[in-house]
C-alpha cells in the first residue's frame, strides 16, 4: 500500500484504524436500529452495503477513497456481529438451555477468534 499509493507508514495504517472505529460506531447504530425496525431488515441492508463498500475498497486507486470505503465497510459489517447475540437469545433461553449456552459460547469464541 505504501508503494502503490506512495504514502507514509502512518497514512497506510489509517484505513485499518478507521475500519475498527467504524465497527465500534456501527454496532451502536445497528443494534438500536434492529430494535426499532427488526433484525432481518438490518441484516439484509448491512450485508449488501458491507459487500458494496468492501468491493469499492478493493478497487480504488486513491488512499483517501480507500479510507472512506473501509470506514463505511466497518460500519456496515458490525451489524451482523452486534445482532448475532440477540439472534441466539431469541432462539434459545440461554440461562436454562444447554444448547443455547453452547451456541452463545461458540459465538463469543468465534467473534474473539475472528478479530
Amino acid at each position: 500500500m505504501i508503494e502503490e499509493f506512495e504514502i507514509s507508514t502512518t497514512l497506510a495504517i489509517v484505513p485499518l484504524s478507521l475500519y475498527t472505529a467504524g465497527m465500534g460506531v456501527g454496532s451502536l447504530i445497528s443494534i438500536a436500529s434492529a430494535e426499532v425496525w427488526g433484525r432481518m431488515i438490518v441484516y439484509r441492508l448491512s450485508l449488501i452495503l458491507a459487500l458494496a463498500f468492501t468491493i469499492i475498497g478493493g478497487a480504488v486507486n486513491e488512499s483517501r477513497v480507500l479510507a472512506v470505503a473501509r470506514t463505511a465497510a466497518g460500519i456496515f459489517c458490525s451489524g451482523c456481529v452486534g445482532i448475532g447475540s440477540g439472534v441466539i437469545n431469541d432462539l434459545w433461553e440461554v440461562k436454562h438451555s444447554k444448547p443455547g449456552t453452547l451456541a452463545a459460547v461458540i459465538y463469543v469464541f468465534a467473534v474473539i477468534w475472528a478479530t
